[in-house]
């Protein structure tokens, strides 16, 4: 989000778009390591390993990559405020 839309929001709304994305990072680490320890469980069984578990794990940290610099602007924002 923008620096002008952050600022916008009720300090409210800002909290739960916090806890939103502390929740969508947790969900996205959990899913990676569950992908990543398919494939090499696979990998040491000596199965060939799905071609979805190879997509889905960069598609995953391509959403961490994404929703990090977000809630860093957010909480940014919220320290801003408090002083």
């Amino acid at each position: 989000m923008k620096k002008e839309e952050l600022q916008k929001l009720s300090t409210d709304k800002l909290q739960e778009k916090v806890n939103g994305h502390k929740t969508l990072i947790g969900i996205s680490i959990a899913l990676t390591a569950f992908f990543a320890y398919i494939v090499i469980t696979d990998y040491l069984n000596g199965k060939e390993a799905e071609m979805i578990n190879w997509i889905m794990i960069p598609c995953l940290f391509t959403g961490l990559a994404t929703l990090f610099p977000e809630l860093k602007a957010i909480q940014k924002e919220l320290v801003t405020r408090k002083n």
